[in-house]
């Protein structure tokens, strides 16, 4: 998974999809679809291949998962330290135009993931057993 691929730009402006809850299963938010559910490792490829995909320890199943876009302000920890999405958003050289409807996935309150930008630090790939697959795929 390319930790800072690009999201492109929508064709035309949309308000940001509103913050909601991530039960096991699709989930629509904006532009994209957000599927979360319990995999067997090794994941066999799926068609159509999600845009990004992130696999996490069942432990973060327990946690209450949600999608938003972000806020201002937004920290995640990465190595040890916290930085800001704005900043990380800039490095990975993600349109402005993009940041506003990108998907931030949360567990319990904290930034989990950010598609195209990276993983929280305390949340890294089970290497094998069972594991919560969150995957991302384009709506249309």
């Amino acid at each position: 998974v390319n930790a800072c691929a690009a999201i492109e730009p929508p064709s035309a402006p949309e308000p940001p999809p509103a913050p909601c809850a991530l039960p096991p299963g699709d989930t629509r938010f904006g532009r994209y679809v957000i599927r979360v559910g319990t995999v067997r490792l090794p994941v066999p490829p799926e068609a159509p291949a999600p845009l990004y995909e992130g696999l996490f320890p069942l432990s973060a199943a327990a946690l209450p998962l949600t999608v938003r876009v972000r806020a201002s302000g937004d920290r995640i920890l990465r190595h040890g330290v916290h930085q800001s999405l704005k900043k990380l958003y800039c490095d990975c050289r993600i349109p402005l135009a993009s940041r506003a409807s990108a998907p931030v996935i949360c567990a319990g309150g904290d930034i989990l993931w950010v598609p195209s930008v990276g993983f929280a630090d305390g949340f890294p790939a089970p290497a094998c057993g069972e594991a919560l697959l969150i995957a991302v795929y384009a709506a249309d």
